[in-house]
């Protein structure tokens, strides 16, 4: 089934099939890691409607092999808006890898808050387990999750702080392939992008897997996005969905609107954003 045919992917959709991959598929993947990938990406695409090329490795760009990198990635904590007392993680994923305009410009910024509503939705909780794994935090009191909030604080003066990661690790990627080690078991690779072709396999085997009456390809999850963007001004669908008529490269772009919470059906956290996409945010 083509892109263009293929049902959309909702919300009920997702929670079931984050579940299931989770909890009761036996479709095997090479490390729990790539089970985690997975899910992950998942939520991203149907957080931003992004291409899943722009967050793995294209096979269509081998002479200059890249995707989404630890570079891309901004961390914040911040104090709420709505309730200063209660800190919060915010995270700005720049997405640099739209079609068409691959590394060309300054590319569009999403904002990720934390989902306190439902974990298993949480894509910053996932971005932080593969921080542990790369070792990528700059701090070393940075060890367990619970380190990022005892030891990150917001001085009164300021609104929020950066959560650093290191030098290092700027250019290695956030999603990695599994590769066997010189004794023949599986890890996952420490620098070595997951390939577009491998996702798709395993999207098809995953969908099969949870009864899915098509396994459809990845574009299942952006065309879910699309459908809740209709409400939007034709220019800032095209901005969050990287249409090449959409002229963002021309200056900067942060997405102002609550993507995240407009596919989960949530109300939007309008008072997080608006603060993720002006000058307050240090």
């Amino acid at each position: 089934m083509g892109a263009k045919t293929q049902p959309p992917i909702n919300i009920d959709d997702l929670l079931y099939k984050t579940y299931h991959i989770m909890a009761l598929s036996n479709v095997h993947f090479a490390t729990v890691q790539c089970r985690h990938q997975h899910s992950c990406l998942r939520k991203m695409m149907l957080s931003t409607s992004t291409r899943p090329r722009t967050l793995v490795e294209s096979q269509g760009y081998m002479r200059s092999s890249d995707s989404l990198k630890w570079k891309d990635i901004e961390l914040y904590m911040v104090k709420h808006p709505e309730n200063p007392a209660c800190p919060t993680l915010l995270m700005r994923v720049r997405h640099r890898l739209n079609k068409g305009k691959r590394n060309k410009g300054v590319a569009p910024v999403f904002t990720y808050t934390k989902r306190n509503d439902n974990l298993g939705l949480c894509v910053i909780q996932d971005i932080l387990e593969f921080a542990f794994r790369d070792d990528a935090f700059a701090s070393d009191y940075i060890k367990e999750p619970r380190d990022v909030w005892h030891y990150t604080h917001i001085p009164d003066h300021r609104v929020s702080t950066p959560i650093h990661f290191k030098e290092e690790v700027q250019e290695i990627p956030i999603f990695c392939r599994a590769v066997k080690d010189a004794e023949g078991k599986w890890i996952t690779h420490p620098t070595s992008a997951l390939p577009y072709k491998k996702l798709q396999e395993d999207e098809v085997a995953t969908s099969r897997s949870d009864g899915s009456k098509d396994p459809g390809s990845l574009y299942k999850y952006r065309k879910g996005a699309a459908a809740n963007l209709r409400h939007l001004d034709e220019h800032s669908r095209n901005v969050i969905m990287g249409h090449s008529r959409s002229h963002t490269f021309a200056y900067y772009v942060q997405v102002q609107d609550d993507t995240q919470s407009a596919f989960m059906g949530t109300p939007t956290r309008d008072a997080l954003i608006k603060l993720a996409t002006n000058s307050s945010l240090t």
